[in-house]
């Protein structure tokens, strides 16, 4: 059986996506280096948020949209996903 190869499989053509389900959430290292690695990559890193969060840092927010990405909330029971 021939199967042709994809050549973009195992490359991320979508960017990054971070998730969390935290209340509150600042600049840790694991942030950091997700930031860096999409700056350095081009890619934009995408951090979603739950309903529970009531806080993410000032310099979280600037991180991620330095690299072309947002904070966004997702509420699972609407389906509604916003600009955190």
């Amino acid at each position: 059986m021939y199967q042709k190869k994809n050549k973009s499989l195992g490359k991320n053509v979508g960017g990054m996506l971070e998730i969390k389900n935290v209340q509150n959430l600042s600049m840790s290292n694991q942030l950091r280096a997700q930031i860096q690695h999409a700056t350095e990559t081009g890619q934009p890193l995408n951090l979603v948020v739950s309903p529970r969060t009531n806080n993410v840092s000032r310099s979280l927010i600037e991180g991620v949209r330095s690299t072309g990405g947002n904070v966004y909330r997702y509420d699972p029971k609407t389906g509604v996903i916003s600009e955190f």
